[in-house]
């Protein structure tokens, strides 16, 4: 990978540390006042050449910003999802530096069919059914648990259990408050597919991963104050980002290299409407 944006830097100085956060070149995200470590990756910045003209028809292809991102993707895991590399200015022709943070997302189940996630369990009806709370839990969760509790001890399947009214009702009230994000059917909601191909709970939490597009980073900051551990790491963060944007520039230049820009027909079906009229003769 060649060292376009990067920088050796000499981490058992604290000078040569704080001079090079300080010198870092930075770009506004969202305004004036919210920066971020930045490199201005305009094509007439890239040093590409003979390659200019091609790479304004390559940035015109979404196959090209698609293949560009998985760059990015690689940095995003690589820092563990605390940072991420965006975009700013009126063209887009500046990389930054932005903060990201994993948290959960909602989602309970996915579909294994096609992938579609959803905010609600799926009950496992066997299970549920081995115990007297179970076969309660069921019936409060066949209807989202709306109903009042005395309607649920009206049903046959309430009725029929061996247990007091008293036991039926906090058991009731257990199950309104513990099975509220659960569903008996797991047909998926966007596929239809269900049974063994429909949804399924997720074994692990699922995490999504937020973005704080207008967080300055280090931005009034006097690194004057900081620990030598603290120095490092932050250099560490800003040289991964450089090296992400070397290695984002090489991709593009490999795909200049290897890909041409062609151009298609498509032929779109466009629905139209029209007056059909059954007229006597």
């Amino acid at each position: 990978m060649s060292a376009f944006f990067s920088k050796s830097i000499n981490k058992r100085s604290r000078q040569s540390m704080i001079n090079f956060l300080d010198g870092h070149f930075r770009h506004g995200i969202g305004n004036d006042y919210k920066t971020s470590y930045a490199h201005n990756v305009k094509i007439n910045n890239l040093s590409l050449g003979n390659l200019s003209d091609k790479a304004y028809d390559l940035i015109q292809v979404d196959e090209t910003w698609d293949e560009l991102q998985q760059t990015i993707a690689e940095f995003d895991e690589t820092m563990e999802y605390r940072y991420t590399i965006g975009s700013a200015g009126r063209s887009c022709g500046y990389l930054v530096l932005l903060e990201t943070e994993k948290t959960p997302s909602g989602y309970k189940s996915y579909c294994l069919s096609c992938g579609q996630r959803n905010y609600k369990s799926v009950v496992d009806v066997d299970t549920f059914k081995q115990t007297t709370q179970g076969l309660i839990a069921l019936e409060v969760i066949k209807n989202g648990g709306c109903w009042f509790a005395n309607v649920y001890l009206e049903q046959d399947a309430v009725k029929a259990i061996d247990l007091s009214e008293s036991e039926k009702l906090l058991a009731i009230a257990d199950a309104k408050r513990r099975y509220k994000d659960y569903t008996i059917d797991n047909r998926c909601g966007r596929c239809g597919a269900s049974g063994n191909t429909g949804r399924t709970n997720s074994l692990h939490t699922h995490m999504r991963v937020d973005t704080f597009p207008y967080r300055s980073i280090d931005a009034e900051r006097d690194f004057s104050d900081w620990t030598m551990d603290e120095l490092r790491n932050r250099v560490r963060t800003v040289q991964a980002f450089d090296s992400a944007c070397d290695a984002i520039r090489d991709q593009f230049i490999f795909m200049l290299r290897s890909c041409e820009v062609v151009e298609e027909t498509i032929m779109v079906p466009k629905v139209v409407k029209h007056l059909s009229c059954a007229c006597s003769a």
